[in-house]
């Protein structure tokens, strides 16, 4: 909004002397939408900041810290930049003009802020006046600022900046995007037109001097609803940090053509074949006057961008779905679908709210011969015909680049409910005699939460899945102690234990797709490495008390194999292409097996024993 500028001091014939200029305040908070203290803090914050929206203009900026934010996850160097420049290495924390926010509580903190610190700072009059003025080009696809700064009197600060801000006045989920349960965020910042480092202006000012300063940027593909942005315009000096002064604009009196697309919808996860049919989107006018003529666009990956025109009457807050035609000539691997509006009632360029994306994979539908081992040692992932399925487009199954290799699921950052799969490529199991996965599981509990890692089997190309092979969760899952609030982050060798899966029941199938599913408790991170898939010819027993234990494992050069209640056992080394390698006959329980004279790799053991026989998978280093 305006503000009325009052001038103190004494005017003579027209000219101000020593004049000031009534302040705003500028309040910047910095917060996540994983962050529990945040969501304690905010309600009162923003209510306190709601009765003073004539004296305070708020920002705030949603930092990556400690879990999933999707708001930053859009501009993370930008917030990310703003609260460094304060020192600050939490959330949440704020600062009134550029200084903490100071009371009972700790130096910063929210709850903090009260009238008392909001009138004092009102109180102080400021030697700058500002004006914004924001326009959007024609097909509303650039924002253009325009800012005045005016000094009544003269002044002489050094080391000025001008900070210009992009903010949605308000971002509305209809559930939780982080794991702090809130909804609703306030004056979030979603681009500094001026960067984070913002723009230098002049040290000297003459009496009555007035400086236009005009930015113009793409409007970002990210905002939730342009009929919520304002534009901050603020003058800080960059030595104290002190906020001189900050003014506001609002953007909505610009806004009457505005549409918005959903992503593409009935597309799976992963798909087989070269061609996709039976997508749609759906047409939603969220402005203020009704679409009689407009543009759908869609395009796969960089690939050309096809149109779908749109003619009728589409009122204010209706939507309407769009077909989109069958999409030929896929190829193998992870593809991205965009969706966006153009030419909204004649007018060329785009409706405001820009893309939005949908991500699936194609798969060539052909299995590799088993078997098959994969320790996640090539950085690469995901690999060819490896593929992440993520419903909510949010976190996801990564490689754990920190390590030697591992698939890890961030369960300590994902709000609970929360899913993602990564799928095995296409596995042949017809070369198998009674197939078996066998994989390493490192977790632990971070108090009681139950997070759950489930395994299913598709035959179809991921058409329809099996009811869950492997299902364990909480303290069934965990192969160490409860965390004692603590982020698992580098599971050591002891953390590590095998599981395995029955596989026999797809022993005829020649395309057999293999589906890893983590459902988030918000609890800790899960990891899941060597996964290995090959014959087991009397079945396979791994109950999670190891009936068969082998240790060290990863090993250099031996290992020790303890069991129970059998003599004379017989044990097999396989490698990784199937070739056994190493037989050892008259096993006894403690004995020490030597793997000197083998290539480093991964490797299945077979334990006969009584008639059955036990698997392990022996890592060499």
């Amino acid at each position: 909004m305006k503000r009325t500028l009052i001038l103190a001091g004494l005017l003579v014939t027209g000219i101000a002397v020593n004049a000031q200029v009534q302040r705003n305040v500028l309040a910047e908070a910095f917060s996540n939408a994983s962050c529990g203290p945040c969501a304690s803090q905010n309600p009162g914050y923003n209510a306190l900041l709601g009765t003073n929206t004539t004296k305070v203009i708020a920002v705030k900026y949603q930092w990556y810290f400690p879990g999933f934010d999707p708001m930053n996850a859009q501009n993370p160097t930008e917030p990310n930049a703003r609260i460094s420049y304060y020192g600050q290495s939490g959330v949440p924390c704020g600062v009134l003009d550029g200084t903490l926010f100071a009371g009972p509580s700790y130096v910063g903190a929210l709850a903090n802020l009260d009238q008392g610190e909001i009138d004092a700072r009102y109180g102080v009059t400021s030697p700058f006046a500002i004006t914004v003025n924001p326009s959007l080009t024609a097909g509303k696809d650039s924002v253009t600022v325009t800012v005045d700064v005016n000094t009544p009197a003269s002044y002489t600060n050094a080391n000025l900046k001008l900070h210009v801000l992009l903010v949605e006045k308000q971002i509305s989920f209809a559930t939780a995007p982080g794991s702090n349960g809130e909804t609703v965020f306030h004056h979030v910042m979603r681009k500094m037109l001026t960067g984070s480092a913002g723009f230098d202006i002049q040290s000297s000012w003459a009496m009555a001097e007035t400086q236009s300063y005009t930015f113009t940027i793409p409007m970002p593909s990210y905002i939730y609803d342009a009929t919520q942005l304002e534009v901050v315009a603020f003058v800080q000096n960059n030595t104290t940090k002190e906020v001189h002064q900050a003014e506001s604009a609002d953007f909505s009196p610009l806004i009457t053509d505005y549409a918005t697309t959903t992503a593409a919808a009935g597309i799976n996860g992963l798909n087989c074949g070269t061609s996709l049919s039976g997508l749609t989107t759906t047409f939603e006018n969220i402005g203020s006057t009704t679409i009689t003529q407009a543009t759908i666009n869609y395009q796969v990956d960089v690939g050309t961008i096809m149109t779908i025109p749109y003619s009728g009457s589409l009122a204010v807050q209706a939507s309407t779905i769009i077909s989109i035609p069958m999409i030929s000539g896929l190829t193998s691997g992870a593809h991205t679908i965009n969706t966006w509006v153009t030419d909204l009632n004649g007018v060329a360029g785009i409706g405001l709210m820009g893309l939005n994306s949908k991500s699936f994979s194609i798969s060539a539908g052909v299995g590799t011969v088993a078997p098959l081992t994969e320790n996640f040692v090539s950085s690469s992932f995901p690999y060819t015909e490896w593929y992440l399925d993520n419903p909510d487009a949010s976190f996801t199954w990564a490689r754990d680049n920190a390590h030697t290799g591992s698939m890890m699921f961030d369960n300590y950052s994902y709000a609970a409910g929360k899913l993602s799969n990564f799928i095995v490529e296409p596995v042949d199991l017809t070369t198998l005699t009674n197939p078996v996965m066998t994989f390493d599981v490192a977790y632990q509990q971070y108090d009681a939460e139950n997070d759950r890692l489930q395994i299913y089997v598709s035959t179809n190309c991921g058409s329809t899945w099996s009811t869950p092979v492997f299902n364990e969760a909480g303290s069934t899952l965990a192969t160490g102690n409860a965390a004692s609030h603590t982020e698992l982050t580098n599971p050591g060798a002891a953390m590590w234990h095998p599981k395995s899966v029955d596989l026999s029941a797809y022993g005829t199938n020649s395309v057999v797709y293999i589906k890893f599913k983590a459902t988030s408790a918000y609890g800790n991170n899960l990891f899941v490495d060597n996964i290995n898939i090959a014959s087991s010819t009397a079945g396979i027993e791994d109950n999670g008390q190891n009936a068969v234990n082998v240790y060290p494992n990863p090993t250099t050069d031996f290992v020790n194999i303890t069991f129970n209640n059998a003599e004379n056992v017989t044990v097999t080394l396989i490698n990784s292409v199937g070739q056994t390698v190493k037989i050892f006959n008259n096993v006894n329980s403690n004995t020490i097996l030597s793997l000197e004279d083998l290539a480093s790799g991964v490797y299945i053991l077979n334990a006969d024993i009584n008639g059955q026989r036990f698997t392990k998978q022996v890592i060499k280093n």
